[in-house]
């Protein structure tokens, strides 16, 4: 098939394209995912996925084939013959991981993502988890997983923690917002499975200590898997919860900043999937009283004044009753007196009348 050929992998790349679902199904699984040798015994079936996963050409292939699919029965059988061992007996995301394809891992979360099926959502997690070093159940929730994704780092080739160092230094800051494009739009992307809910991966982000959840707000990247978190309608509400209190006390800075304001923007749509009794009063409530104070440099700062005109934090400092009619549709008591019984019954419109009519008078 010259999968190693670059001409040969653009002409498959287009061919895959525009095939219609039979003719590229029957290509898929006799072309792609295997190929079959004749021996003595017999054909035999050999696995061709987790080869072409690991190699920089043929990937491309792959990656087109992963995109095209739009039956269940298709990603699943992806996703089995790249679950078998390639050519350095490792499988095929492991293979794709250690040579580089990362995008081969976000087309696949992408794919899964748009399949409506629990056990492709459920399989997918598992090989991850798999690929990356860790067990399918864990004892103890730590903030490791989210970072080896997003870093693509597996947990036993992880960089250690920087020691020894301050934490407005320059590395440390560094080491904190260490990522990769592509497993940033990894995390994303299973942040949003809506069939089988990420509760580990969004536990795991939830653990991520406040100087560490802060950098992250702050980097251009990595704010877009915590606004990918709060915004996600599969992540448990308790989670999105501690990342509030997490990013609570910086909510002013974040406000300001470019990616900050976004993120604090989530936690503010994110609220209504927040329970009452756990903060004992409206999550809303608390983001304003928090920004009140820095009303004014919110309305003059340049993304400041986004979050000002969805807070209206100036608005909650000067009234109150006013900005919870507003923001969180409660009614003050003396309006809902006044209107129960001291509002005066509408008086109906004064009707014209009219004179005899010209046979009247007759």
């Amino acid at each position: 098939m010259g999968f190693s050929n670059p001409v040969a992998v653009f002409f498959l790349e287009t061919l895959i394209s525009v095939l219609p679902g039979k003719l590229l199904q029957k290509l898929i699984r006799k072309n792609l995912l295997t190929y079959t040798i004749s021996k003595e015994d017999g054909e035999v079936e050999v696995p061709l996925a987790s080869a072409l996963s690991g190699h920089g050409n043929a990937c491309r292939v792959l990656r087109a084939a992963v995109r095209a699919v739009k039956r269940i029965d298709d990603i699943q059988a992806i996703l089995s013959a790249l679950e078998k061992p390639g050519p350095s007996g490792d499988a095929g995301l492991l293979e794709a991981l250690n040579s580089g394809q990362h995008y081969l891992l976000t087309v696949l979360a992408t794919a899964s993502r748009k399949q409506n099926s629990e056990a492709v959502q459920f399989t997918f997690e598992k090989m991850i988890l798999e690929t990356f070093g860790y067990p399918l159940k864990a004892k103890k929730t730590d903030d490791q997983l989210i970072k080896s994704i997003v870093r693509l780092k597996r947990r036993d080739t992880a960089s250690p923690e920087v020691e020894g160092e301050e934490v407005g230094t320059t590395s440390a800051d560094a080491h904190k917002t260490s990522c990769n494009l592509a497993g940033c739009l990894l995390a994303e992307e299973m942040l949003t499975f809506t069939y089988h809910r990420p509760t580990r991966l969004a536990a795991s982000l939830a653990c991520l200590a406040g100087p560490d959840m802060f950098a992250w707000a702050r980097h251009q990247m990595l704010h877009r898997v915590l606004e990918a978190a709060l915004l996600s309608p599969s992540v448990p509400a308790e989670r999105k919860v501690r990342i509030f209190s997490t990013l609570k006390p910086q909510l002013g800075p974040l406000a300001m900043d470019a990616s900050g304001s976004r993120v604090v923007e989530a936690v503010w749509r994110a609220t209504d999937s927040f329970l009452p009794e756990t903060t004992g009063r409206s999550t809303k409530e608390e983001i304003a009283e928090t920004l009140a104070p820095l009303a004014e440099r919110l309305a003059s700062s340049k993304f400041g004044r986004f979050v000002e005109h969805l807070v209206a934090s100036s608005t909650y400092r000067t009234n109150r009753e006013r900005w919870r009619q507003a923001k969180l549709g409660v009614a003050s008591a003396n309006k809902k007196g006044q209107s129960a019984f001291g509002k005066r019954p509408p008086s109906k419109p004064l009707q014209r009348q009219q004179g005899p009519t010209k046979r009247q008078k007759r």
